[in-house]
């Protein structure tokens, strides 16, 4: 019982709480445009997106809308993908 409690007392404290989830939009590669919405998860090198490490300049997001003009990407929406992190803008959401 005691080993229990101490592997349960390490896994809560490996668990990180954000109180606010950061909201992004990306921007397009060559212009600033927004091209999507969607929500920052990781810059961590360790991440993966679909079985592919990040690499050191992109950021894991979560993508949740992609704009109607954007026909290439908009079948991403609700999917996790890499992208640039210097064509990111975030913010907190409310």
């Amino acid at each position: 019982m005691e080993k229990e409690l101490s592997d349960m007392r390490n896994l809560v404290e490996g668990v990180k709480v954000f109180p606010r989830v950061t909201k992004c939009k990306m921007l397009d590669l060559k212009t600033d445009v927004v091209v999507a919405e969607g929500r920052w998860l990781s810059s961590d090198l360790n991440a993966l997106v679909h079985y592919i490490p990040l690499s050191s300049n992109t950021i894991r997001v979560c993508m949740d809308l992609a704009m109607p003009y954007m026909s290439t990407i908009e079948k991403s929406d609700g999917s996790t993908i890499a992208w640039l992190a210097n064509r990111v803008v975030m913010f907190l959401a409310n």
